[in-house]
């Protein structure tokens, strides 16, 4: 199971109803490749929490079930469509996935809540135990952190699928319930203990957060909370 994130910067010159047709046009596509579910989708949490938080204006996050199916995805006549849209209205795209290692609280996205990414990439001199420490005590935080749902975790998928897709090494997805929830998270003291173990494994991080405003049940019905 691979999670697949996308992320777009607003050209700023760009009539506002192109930009809008676009975002109408985007959440259609769970209706189009029936692949994709637990689509989310939402404008980036203002004003930003975390820094280069400002990157980024929309953002979606979905489950595929594996690269193939990235392929298609890619490949689909819906997608090539969106290309055309988005065309004259980004500014920047960037486009990541992971490969489902590990997955928490497993549950639907609800309206007004707030999709959370982490991004990682690893410093290439950092002794592999280190790397292995920082990835075991990232992946204890849904259990040290009672705000955070639907958590998952894993590597980049390798080789990388999208242009740029290199950049990061391992990632993570999780459900907070408001923007309070993500103050908690940043000041968490078991975040802060993360916070300390990155300049041992860790080149560079990049936290983004959207507000889920699209969040359709799966094509059988209303997705349970688990």
């Amino acid at each position: 199971m691979l999670h697949h994130i996308g992320f777009f910067k607003w050209n700023p010159y760009a009539p506002g109803g192109t930009r809008d047709h676009f975002i109408r046009e985007l959440n259609k596509f769970p209706e189009n490749d029936h692949e994709v579910s637990e689509w989310n989708a939402g404008q980036a949490l203002t004003p930003a929490v975390w820094p280069r938080g400002d990157h980024f204006d929309y953002g979606l996050s979905c489950v595929l079930p594996d690269r193939d199916a990235v392929v298609r995805y890619n490949r689909s006549v819906w997608h090539q469509e969106l290309i055309a849209l988005v065309q004259p209205v980004r500014g920047w795209i960037m486009a990541w996935d992971f490969v489902v290692a590990r997955q928490e609280r497993p549950r639907a996205a609800r309206p007004g809540e707030i999709r959370h990414h982490g991004f990682f990439k690893w410093n290439p001199e950092a002794p592999p135990a280190k790397v292995a420490a920082f990835i075991e005590a990232l992946e204890q935080f849904p259990a040290q952190n009672s705000d955070v749902g639907d958590w998952t975790s894993g590597p980049g998928l390798e080789p990388a699928y999208w242009p740029g897709g290199d950049r990061w090494d391992y990632g993570l997805s999780c459900l907070l319930p408001d923007r309070a929830a993500v103050d908690r998270y940043n000041a968490h003291p078991w975040h802060q203990h993360l916070i300390s173990l990155l300049p041992a494994s860790v080149a560079d991080v990049m936290g983004w957060d959207f507000v889920v405003q699209e969040c359709p049940p799966p094509a059988g019905g209303a997705q349970q909370d688990a």
